[in-house]
Order: structure tokens, then C-alpha cells, then sequence
């Protein structure tokens, strides 16, 4: 959480924990073809500048864990903006991918509000117990 002002700072921060804390707990992770990657992103995006700047400032910090097959999901490109319900928008996108096996591997989603919040959460799916892990 930080004001508004410190959007950026903030969101890089969220990128810089979460790739630590994605790479220390999947390196033995054998149930996925690159546990070291993520295979989607879902980034705020709906056509507003001021809303991809939180995050674009901020993409550095994931070089190491993305590549040419990570997919970058917008969805209100595609929804409008949905406000607050986004993120369970994204959410429920991501179950029903994995159950659909439309995605594999991990996702990173962040949300950021033109307010004072911004959050990151991190999926993957685990084999054994048919389910979505979330940290």
C-alpha cells in the first residue's frame, strides 16, 4: 500500500518480492515444464496511460522470469472497466484457464488502483491436488 505519488516504487517493490519469493519457492517444482518462468501476466491495462505506467516502469524487475512465450493478459481491453471487480474478474479467468488447461505454469496478476493500493498475487497449479495454489 502507498500513496499514489509512490504508485511506481510501490509496484516495483511488488515485482522485486514476488520474484523472490517465486524463485525460492520453485526451484523444486517438477510439476511444471519451467517452473523458472511465468507463462502469463495479468497487467492493468484499458487503453489509459496513466494506469500502464504503474507497472511499465516497474517490468524490469520480472526480466528474468518472462519470455517470448509469456502471454500479457489486459482484460479490460476487452471488458471496459469493470472497477473493484477486476480483480475477481482476473482471478476467475485464471481458475477456469487452468481448468480448461488454456494455462499452464505460473501467473503473476497485479492490480493497481488510482487510489492507494496496489496488490500482486501468484498462481500456480498443482497436480497432486487439482487445484490452485496462491501466495
Amino acid at each position: 500500500m502507498a500513496p499514489s505519488k509512490q504508485q511506481n516504487l510501490a509496484v516495483t517493490q511488488l515485482f522485486t518480492d514476488s520474484v523472490h519469493y517465486f524463485a525460492e519457492n520453485t526451484e523444486d517444482n517438477e510439476q511444471q515444464t519451467a517452473p523458472d518462468r511465468l507463462s502469463h501476466l495479468y497487467l492493468p491495462g484499458n487503453g489509459d496511460e496513466t494506469l500502464q505506467n504503474a507497472w511499465l516502469d516497474s517490468y524490469y524487475q520480472l526480466a528474468g522470469y518472462v519470455d517470448d512465450k509469456t502471454s500479457i493478459c489486459q482484460s479490460a481491453l476487452f471488458t471496459g472497466e469493470l472497477g473493484c471487480v477486476t480483480g475477481l474478474y482476473n482471478f476467475l479467468h485464471v481458475v477456469n484457464g487452468y481448468k480448461t488447461k488454456v494455462i499452464q505454469g505460473n501467473v503473476l496478476q497485479l492490480e493497481v488502483s488510482n487510489a492507494l493500493h496496489q496488490g500482486v498475487i501468484l498462481y500456480s497449479y498443482d497436480n497432486r491436488l487439482h487445484g490452485v495454489n496462491h501466495d
